[in-house]
Parts: C-alpha cells; structure tokens; sequence
C-alpha cells in the first residue's frame, strides 16, 4: 500500500488527551492517526449506504403483497415457536 505524508496541526491539550484515551498500548501516533482515519472512513461510508438504503426505500417502499404474509395467522403461530426450545423441558 502506498504511504503519504503530511502535516497537521492541533492543540497540543487534544493530542495528549487523545494519546491518553484512544491510542492503544504499543501503537505509533502515525499508526493511531491511520486507524482513527480508517474508521471514520469506513463509519462515514456506512452512513451513506445507510442514507442511500433509507432513499431506495422512500422511492419504492415494499408493497402490500411483498409484507403482506408476515400478517397471515399460520405465519404468526410458526412465529411463536422457539426452535431452540427442547422439547422435552418446554
């Protein structure tokens, strides 16, 4: 993977308070930087799929016939049964 580098100023009260309460034991400040980064990435992505999901739905949202069986009585009595549930204590 290619690296690049640069420079970033911040108060020094921010650096120590997140060099005390985020950067795990061991870590380098560029590796701490690169796994916080990553995982605003990644949390940033997912909120957008989440938007994009949410839009989708709005635009076409399932109809009646698609959610209509989650309603039918012999549905919702198999639903009340725990498949996990021994038979023998139950």
């Amino acid at each position: 993977m290619k690296h690049s580098r640069f420079t970033v100023s911040i108060p020094t009260e921010l650096l120590d308070k997140a060099d005390k309460c985020l950067r795990k034991p061991d870590e380098g400040r560029s590796a701490f930087i690169q796994r916080l980064l990553d995982d605003a990435v990644w949390e940033a992505e997912d909120r957008e799929k989440a938007v994009q999901w949410r839009k989708a739905y709005e635009e076409q949202p399932q109809t009646e016939d698609e959610i209509g069986w989650m309603l039918d009585p012999n549905v919702l009595k198999h639903l009340e049964v725990d498949p996990w549930e021994d038979d023998a204590t139950g």
